[in-house]
């Protein structure tokens, strides 16, 4: 597996959740579309398959929704999910880390390049 932030990947089943914040912030569909846009190019986007959500349902993580998205990120060798929500992925089998610590671990990425 690479580093994960050298990757940039985020699951399609996030893009809905992205919009929806985006489109609270600027209250324009064009707008949300533009960020949309600019997000399909910067991350690779992740299938979500129908194993991932069969393989939730058994998850010992209690919400499904984290459970499809830790099933997800087991089947595309994911390094590690991003989340403000670190204490409902306590049972994950991939590591969890805060978006502060993304940000950090992008900062040191640019200086090195």
């Amino acid at each position: 597996m690479q580093h994960f932030v050298s990757e940039k990947r985020t699951p399609a089943k996030s893009v809905t959740d992205i919009y929806y914040l985006a489109h609270r912030l600027t209250h324009s569909d064009t707008e949300t579309r533009k960020i949309l846009s600019k997000l399909f190019t910067l991350f690779h986007l992740l299938d979500t398959t129908s194993l991932d959500c069969r393989k939730a349902v058994s998850s010992e993580i209690g919400d499904y929704e984290d459970a499809i998205m830790v099933e997800t990120a087991i089947r595309s060798e994911i390094d590690c999910i991003v989340t403000r929500n670190v204490k409902d992925y306590t049972k994950s089998f991939v590591k969890v880390c805060e978006p502060v610590t993304l940000i950090k671990l992008l900062e040191e990425e640019n200086e090195t390049e």
